[in-house]
């Protein structure tokens, strides 16, 4: 392998991990955005048992459908 064609895979491998860091990142947030907007769900009901995967989905579909807008969740608004 030439040095330059050695450079080349260096810098594919740079670009690829930082697509991957950058990937990781944007679940990491988004599974946060979740869990904070079952917690508020559940602190709404009082934490009442047996919601708690009533409340996960919920969320996913509240922070998938509303974050990717730019607003706000309705549960996190005071």
């Amino acid at each position: 392998m030439s040095v330059e064609t050695g450079s080349k895979a260096a810098e594919w491998l740079q670009r690829q991990s930082s697509q991957l860091s950058i990937e990781l990142a944007r679940r990491l947030t988004r599974e946060a955005r979740i869990a904070r907007v079952a917690y508020a769900r559940a602190a709404r009901r009082g934490f009442e048992p047996g919601h708690e995967q009533e409340d996960w989905l919920a969320a996913e579909h509240e922070v998938d459908s509303v974050f990717d807008r730019g607003r706000t969740p309705n549960v996190l608004r005071d």
